[in-house]
């Protein structure tokens, strides 16, 4: 039984933290179908430049690679 990487995935994922109330609020934004090509740079600004619209202030960033798994008999 062989298992392959059938198809790569890149998610890039945006944690905003609010504690405006009192009370610790995390909001999670996360963008698909994002370009392996692209810079961590560039990647880090576009999570940090969705803070205008995302209440709270830009917590973290995270790269996430999701591999899907096929089966080759």
């Amino acid at each position: 039984m062989a298992v392959q990487v059938k198809e790569t995935k890149l998610m890039l994922k945006s944690v905003f933290a609010d504690n405006s109330s009192g009370v610790m609020k995390r909001r999670t934004v996360t963008i698909k179908g994002i370009n392996s090509k692209a810079s961590k740079d560039n990647l880090y600004d576009l999570s940090n430049g969705l803070n205008p619209l995302i209440a709270g202030e830009f917590a973290t960033s995270s790269l996430i690679t999701e591999e899907v798994l096929s089966n080759n008999a």
